[in-house]
């Protein structure tokens, strides 16, 4: 009858062998410890028929399940501690063959860290896996054609500042905002005016009193202006005061500033296509309207350099 029970017990060995290398009975480290002490358990039992036997053979049975599982798999990823090349990996976390966490995208953020897993490669990346944006105007580095944009400007796809009328100053250091097309501006956006003349004309009327004023001595001066920058194309500019409807000044001044360019056509030798004329109305007072110098400051026509 020992026989038998001895017989029994031996054979327990090999199922246990192959239980611990399926892992479809005992899965894990852990497992096979405590699987090779039942089945020593049972087979002390069936030899020696006592409690004693069955501690004995639960001891024997707790080695031999730990040299037959190998090395443990600590952190539970499914890669045995002697493979693994990132023991501690959190529980759940999808591993390669070597036990690391998968990087899909290779920018070195782990899949399960990384809130942006998609990043081109060889882009340098933040804590987060995210493509840096070191002047933080919302256009990655990576992308970002002007990197050192001013805190707070508005920028294009490409991470360079907008420039709305196109005069070649962005918006953000742009102090005047809108500026006509083909129009020579400074440093702030603004027109480059190379004169300003102070013109009488008739009273609701776009002829020129040349006997009223300083009038003769502004159209000499937009004379001598012209001649001295023989390559120079201008733009004459007509305003008005606000006095009227607005409509109707905006009407006003475009007229006006037309008389003045037939003047200089006629009375300076100037070119016509050196010339184009615009009317602004009351729209751009140089100063307040609230007085009769004032308004009368605001009736002037003004010459902006063209590209």
């Amino acid at each position: 009858m020992k026989y038998l029970r001895a017989l029994f017990a031996i054979c327990l060995i090999p199922v246990m062998a192959g239980c611990s290398s399926s892992g479809q009975v005992i899965d894990g480290w852990n497992n096979c410890v405590i699987g090779g002490a039942v089945a020593g358990a049972a087979g002390g039992v069936l030899l020696d028929g006592s409690a004693p036997g069955a501690i004995v053979g639960a001891g024997l049975g707790a080695v031999a399940g730990t040299l037959l599982c190998g090395d443990g798999d600590s952190d539970g990823d499914g890669v045995s501690d002697d493979k693994d090349k990132c023991p501690g990996t959190p529980a759940g976390v999808a591993v390669d063959a070597s036990g690391c966490p998968i990087d899909t995208d290779g920018d070195g953020v782990a899949d399960y860290m990384d809130k942006c897993p998609k990043t081109p490669g060889g882009v340098n990346v933040d804590a987060n896996g995210c493509a840096l944006d070191s002047d933080g105007d919302g256009v990655p580095d990576f992308l970002d054609l002007c990197p050192a944009t001013p805190n707070g400007a508005k920028v294009d796809k490409h991470g360079c500042p907008t420039d709305s009328d196109k005069d070649g100053v962005p918006d953000y250091a742009d102090k005047c905002g809108g500026t006509p097309k083909g129009t020579q501006v400074d440093a702030d956006g603004c027109a480059i005016k190379v004169a300003i003349l102070y013109i009488h004309f008739a009273f609701d009327s776009a002829q020129i009193m040349l006997d009223r004023g300083d009038t003769g001595q502004s159209l000499a001066t937009a004379i001598q202006v012209m001649s001295e920058r023989p390559n120079e194309r201008v733009r004459i500019v007509g305003f008005a005061d606000s006095t009227g409807a607005e409509a109707y000044n905006q009407q006003l001044s475009e007229r006006r500033a037309a008389a003045v360019r037939q003047y200089l056509i006629n009375n300076g030798g100037v070119a016509a296509d050196r010339m184009e004329v615009e009317g602004r109305g009351e729209a751009e007072p140089a100063v307040s309207n609230q007085t009769r110098e004032g308004r009368a400051t605001n009736r002037r026509v003004e010459l902006e350099l063209l590209k």
